[in-house]
């Protein structure tokens, strides 16, 4: 395995390290290359036993291998697939060998771009734009074998990558990355996979994809699933009646993040069989018993509340490292997987009250603006957080004085004018109140969803924190005052 891809013999990637893509700048001590500027350089700097070569194969030579692999880009005509040059490149011969790259057990056969391309112009506008964007799509087709090479599998990865022309000439490559990506990140972590033997055909391709730039992410941002991924899954829980039947559904949305060990979890806490579907990219199971068990609150919110509790309980980071990249089979998992050693715990009735009160939160992030004539708009931002009161449950001083801590806020009584059954706790903010100077911003908002879904778990991951490891802290919250 080489250690380095040449990218038309300009660019390289060190596959070994997590550096950027970058023009080779190591010197080598026994350059030999007849390059006059080199030449040049060596005279003007003094230093004759490195090398300014601009082109990375002069300071290669020297190195222990002379064959690395290398990808060429073709000449792009406009919207129109292209098979890009792969193989291995000799740079002593300075010959190419064009042949599928391999990388342990992982082969490329090919990889393919299309070019798309977006002139901006500003007609004159002051702050117009006049920039050209360059979209790029890949499409990568792998060979992935088992360990013991007997084995073996075909995908094919799809990426995308943006380079922005400015008006003078530059050009911004920050969201060009597939190719950095695909040998920093992708290929080792299918290596990594194949290594610990684990089965090829349940690779977690939905996550693996993420690693790659995609449009609504050319950072590629993913990381390992942890903690905070599960709980996340469990927000977006959803129990719906389908002929009859109780069907509880996980991962909308977070298809990368669905993976063996968080079903076998869930599995593992309610005694369920999660199974995967292919068209929503969800798990989900028949709920056959779990309506019985129930004796506080509405179903959702019990089997909420359970799974909190006992995948905050539970929860195994190293179990997680280990089975994170393994995905859920449509027929779901073997009833010998289950994880044999969850503490399975009933939410008290308390318990499922406070964390009632806590899933009926509102929460809103807004900014807002006015439009005044003949003088400077003025712009301003609201923060708001409701906690009504829908059933007989009441919360006492020291729980809302725990959730003032929490959120940073100040929660006061209310009562509806036109409704006398509608009470609870408000907060409202409004902050960075100031004059600008043009139009003022319509009414955005600021990111309400996630608001609310970082407070919620902000106030149930302490309560059950006091519920699991400080009972007597935990009765102050559910005292009468």
């Amino acid at each position: 395995v080489k250690d380095m891809i040449l990218i038309n013999d300009c660019d390289i990637i060190r596959a070994d390290k997590l550096n950027e893509i970058e023009t080779v700048e190591f010197p080598n001590s026994a350059c030999i290359s007849t390059c006059e500027w080199c030449k040049l350089n060596k005279l003007v700097n003094r230093d004759y036993d490195s090398c300014y070569c601009e082109n990375p194969i002069c300071r290669l030579k020297n190195t222990c291998s002379t064959i690395f692999p290398f990808i060429n880009y073709p000449f792009l005509q406009e919207r129109i697939w292209t098979e890009c040059e792969i193989g291995y490149y000799d740079i002593v011969k300075k010959t190419k060998d064009y042949k599928p790259i391999k990388f342990d057990h992982i082969i490329i056969n090919s990889i393919k771009v299309l070019r798309n391309s977006l002139q901006h112009h500003s007609y004159g506008y002051r702050y117009g734009r006049d920039d050209l964007e360059l979209f790029y799509s890949y499409e990568i087709s792998v060979e992935i074998y088992n360990q013991d090479n007997e084995q073996h599998i075909n995908h094919i990865f799809t990426s995308n990558d943006l380079i922005r022309k400015e008006p003078w000439g530059k050009y911004d490559k920050s969201k060009a990355t597939t190719m950095k990506y695909l040998f920093q990140r992708t290929i080792p972590l299918l290596n990594e996979y194949v290594r610990h033997q684990k089965p090829i055909n349940l690779i977690n391709f939905n996550y693996i994809e993420k690693t790659l730039p995609q449009k609504d992410n050319y950072l590629s941002n993913v990381h390992r699933f942890n903690k905070s991924d599960a709980l996340n899954i469990i927000y977006n829980m959803e129990i719906k009646d389908v002929n009859g039947n109780k069907i509880i559904r996980f991962g909308a949305g977070m298809e990368e993040y669905i993976n063996h060990y968080i079903a076998n979890l869930i599995n593992s806490i309610l005694n369920i069989n999660l199974k995967y579907d292919i068209q929503t990219k969800t798990i989900y199971s028949e709920l056959p018993y779990i309506s019985q068990q129930r004796t506080y609150g509405s179903l959702k919110e019990y089997i909420s509340c359970l799974l909190y509790l006992c995948i905050i309980k539970n929860y195994n980071d190293d179990l997680a490292k280990q089975e994170y990249l393994i995905a859920v089979p449509i027929e779901g998992l073997s009833l010998a997987s289950k994880i044999n050693f969850v503490e399975n715990l009933i939410p008290s009735k308390e318990l499922i009250e406070i964390f009632s009160f806590f899933s009926n939160m509102k929460a809103t992030h807004f900014q807002d603006g006015r439009t005044r004539v003949g003088r400077d708009d003025r712009e301003w931002k609201e923060l708001s957080f409701t906690f009504p009161l829908l059933s007989d449950f009441r919360p006492n001083i020291a729980l809302i004085q725990k959730i003032n801590e929490l959120l940073q806020i100040e929660l006061t009584p209310y009562q509806s004018k036109n409704d006398f059954n509608s009470i609870g706790y408000s907060y409202f903010e409004i902050y960075d109140d100031d004059y600008v100077g043009g139009l003022a911003c319509n009414r955005t908002d600021l990111g309400s969803t996630e608001l609310r879904k970082t407070s919620f778990h902000k106030l149930v991951c302490a309560i059950i924190d006091y519920y699991l490891y400080k009972p007597e802290e935990f009765t102050k919250f559910t005292s009468k005052d």
